[in-house]
């Protein structure tokens, strides 16, 4: 598949999250097809996990499969262009043709009410087919929200998860997407993200 295209295609999921926290350059970018394909393999495990170093926290989740990571050099300089938004890691998996992007946005400059409330319209707004829950995480630690919606222009299956940290007023989101896989897969991909505290 067209890595490029894909990975400016999922930062579309991601368009909705970016409008609702903050103002967007309007300079243009991607992260070319040769940076994916040097993206170097991540651990055998199916524990994912990204560290926010400034918040000394730590985000956390499972998908199934083996996925790459993309070198840390091209996401700064994909990252240059934004002021609050930040892609922390993209991973993709070459068998299951699925990208996930994880991205925060810090640090918040609205309440969680209207955070969350301006996220679903936004959200519904760009894809008014979009499946849209909000609640609180397992642990009741933090307030989340959850979106899946295909894209029938460009044939993509969508997911994301958004966790919203009050204490470090930053917003985490975990989206996947793929052209072959599933709604359902998509969430499973993304579903059950933790915050911990980064060991020192």
């Amino acid at each position: 598949m067209n890595f490029k295209k894909n990975h400016m295609l999922i930062l579309l999921g991601l368009t909705a999250l970016s409008i609702t926290a903050c103002k967007k350059d309007n300079t243009e970018s991607s992260i070319s097809n040769q940076d994916i394909q040097q993206a170097q393999t991540a651990e055998n495990s199916s524990q994912l996990t990204i560290d926010d170093n400034d918040n000394n926290q730590q985000v956390v989740f499972t998908a199934e499969g083996n996925y790459r990571t993309l070198d840390k050099e091209a996401l700064e300089e994909y990252n240059k262009q934004y002021k609050s938004f930040k892609t922390m890691k993209y991973f993709y998996n070459d068998d299951k043709d699925t990208s996930i992007a994880v991205a925060k946005v810090a640090p918040l400059g609205k309440s969680k009410e209207d955070y969350f409330s301006d996220l679903e319209k936004n959200v519904k707004k760009s894809f008014p087919q979009a499946e849209y829950t909000q609640g609180m995480t397992a642990d009741n630690q933090f307030n989340y929200a959850a979106y899946s919606y295909h894209d029938s222009k460009n044939n993509l299956n969508n997911a994301c998860d958004v966790i919203l940290t009050e204490n470090s007023k930053t917003l985490y989101s975990v989206c996947a997407i793929s052209p072959s896989q599933s709604i359902e897969f998509l969430k499973e991909a993304v579903k059950n993200i933790s915050v911990k505290a980064l060991k020192q």
